[in-house]
């Protein structure tokens, strides 16, 4: 199954992160409501399976998250922050979002208007 964020398709949505390759990856962080995924995050990482399951260990049970994945082993960091730009820029968010400045911190904004197609 893949999902398009904007224009990008991704691979997923996963719930597991051993479903997931340790590399490096822009992925979106979703959540199922009212029959439709919302995008609640897109960011990027080297190790998009140990991000993702450090995101389910400190988020509550109750609000269960799955990831979307676009791998990108061939990007550096840069590149890769570039690209997560590029796909805000598509919903003209790329200035409206609260950006984490913190290392380690992710970026996060308000997705109430912000919803994902999943293709089977």
């Amino acid at each position: 199954m893949t999902v398009l964020i904007g224009t990008w398709e991704f691979e997923g949505p996963f719930e597991n992160a051993a479903e997931l390759r340790d590399e490096p990856a822009v992925y979106a962080i979703l959540t199922f409501m009212n029959e439709e995924f919302e995008l609640v995050e897109l960011n990027e990482a080297d190790n998009v399976q140990h991000t993702f399951k450090k995101l389910k260990d400190v988020t509550p049970a109750d609000r269960p998250l799955s990831v979307a994945v676009y791998y990108c082993s061939d990007l550096s960091d840069n590149l890769r922050e570039g690209l997560v730009e590029i796909i805000l820029q598509e919903f003209d968010l790329s200035t409206d979002f609260d950006s984490a400045t913190t290392a380690g911190c992710t970026t996060k904004f308000d997705s109430s208007n912000f919803l994902v197609a999943a293709n089977q």
